[in-house]
């Protein structure tokens, strides 16, 4: 695994990669001279409108796709074979996205309204050659709201049973939840993991994230 490189000019850009990258916890260097770069960085994130300095750069505007597309990177690949897109329906959906096995994002959104432009923001950004979205089946008026929502997309769709997807009740989130939905034929062989742990640790207690391989 390498390391993310940040440069830009762009002092908004560049506040909003690092804010990003903190807050999942990837570490990054901040790259003051383009032309002193180390071997441990195997991407550079800089804005649209930054120097062009080295084939490893990824250009552009928005902070949240740059960092997106500099996953798979960081794992060695140009791309990802398969991404699963997963989705816990309610009045505060959960968004889940696995790449090739390995959780990326797990979120929640405020609203229902958000769900199509999030979706195919995600879609957009993780090159993938196959992608497929899950939607549990549990909350069925909120369900049928979400498809509405997500247009075209429709079409790589699956409802599955979400049943068990919300366990233990004392830890649930939305952010799980959806991750186990999109995981979904892992979860029913292996169960929820039910020890003492912090509402926030659980995802990285059951499925591999980027932080686990960082």
């Amino acid at each position: 695994m390498g390391k993310i490189g940040v440069y830009s000019r762009n002092p908004r850009f560049y506040y909003k990669v690092i804010q990003i990258l903190r807050d999942w916890e990837v570490p990054f260097f901040s790259i003051d001279d383009p032309y002193k770069i180390t071997g441990e960085i195997t991407v550079i994130i800089s804005h649209k409108d930054d120097i062009r300095f080295n084939e490893r750069q990824i250009f552009e505007e928005n902070a949240l796709s740059a960092v997106r597309k500099s996953i798979p990177k960081l794992m060695g690949k140009d791309n990802f074979r398969k991404v699963t897109i997963g989705i816990d329906p309610g009045p505060k959906p959960g968004i889940a996205a696995i790449g090739d096995g390995i959780v990326i994002e797990a979120f929640e959104l405020p609203e229902i309204e958000q769900i199509g432009s999030t979706v195919n923001d995600i879609i957009s950004d993780y090159e993938s050659v196959q992608t497929i979205i899950r939607i549990g089946d549990g909350d069925k008026p909120n369900m049928e709201r979400i498809l509405m929502t997500l247009g075209e997309q429709k079409k790589l769709m699956e409802v599955v049973d979400e049943s068990g997807t919300s366990m233990p009740h004392k830890t649930h989130n939305n952010a799980l939840s959806a991750a186990r939905i999109a995981n979904i034929e892992e979860f029913k062989k292996n169960g929820p993991v039910v020890k003492n742990t912090k509402r926030k640790k659980i995802i990285d207690m059951e499925f591999t994230t980027i932080k686990n391989i960082i």
